[in-house]
């Protein structure tokens, strides 16, 4: 798979953008339940997790938003009847889902 390379300055807008799209999903409660259908809150999260230590230095987990960030994503996920952490048959469903677009 070809590397794709970002500047420092990117890859703070890319992890801001991020952080902001998480916050709106959780605060509108994923109404339309993008989570059940794409993983679109744990895809986020893991990217998030991968650009912040190269970014800032730091994992969310490190900061004071980042752990209450993952609770609430969990309940979402309760919510839609999912487990707590994605599984490997709903990584799948998310690809599949995708490639039919």
């Amino acid at each position: 798979m070809p590397s794709i390379d970002f500047s420092q300055s990117e890859l703070v807008e890319i992890s801001d953008a991020i952080t902001e799209m998480i916050r709106k999903t959780l605060a509108d409660g994923d109404a339309e339940m993008h989570e059940k259908k794409y993983g679109t809150l744990t895809l986020l999260q893991e990217a998030q997790g991968k650009i912040m230590p190269v970014a800032f230095g730091f994992h969310p987990d490190e900061t004071m938003w980042g752990p209450e960030q993952t609770k609430r994503i969990v309940k979402v996920r309760q919510r839609q009847g999912l487990p707590d952490k994605a599984t490997e048959t709903e990584r799948k469903m998310w690809a599949a889902t995708v490639s039919r677009r």
